[in-house]
């Protein structure tokens, strides 16, 4: 979709307007790649390229790594921020591009 804001205008285009970027579909038919070109975390791949403990790059899902609630206000969201900081790393399995086998881990927090 070709955007043309009016001369002077600072419009910018709402992330609905943006296109998913078309990525690559594995033999279960889950999307991967890395989620960098997403216009958001809801338009991302199914599996995100990201790099285990071990050194091995494989897949996480997108799903594991983009868990926040939705937020019903500012505060809420700023309260959920303070009490997450609060907790411990944790891991989730990074997997091989067929989405099940567990090569290592990625820490999050």
């Amino acid at each position: 979709m070709d955007f043309e804001a009016e001369p002077g205008s600072r419009r910018v285009p709402e992330a609905w307007e943006l296109p998913t970027p078309a990525y690559p579909v594995n033999d279960r038919g889950q999307t991967y790649g890395a989620d960098i070109d997403a216009p958001n975390p809801a338009q991302g791949p199914d599996l995100v390229r990201a790099y285990a403990t071990n050194g091995k790059l494989g897949y996480v899902y997108g799903a594991n790594i983009n868990d926040q609630p939705a937020f019903s206000s500012p505060e809420e969201a700023a309260a959920w921020s303070r009490a997450t900081r609060s907790e411990a790393p944790r891991s989730i399995p990074v997997y091989e591009l067929d989405g099940v086998t567990v090569i290592g881990q990625f820490k999050i927090g």
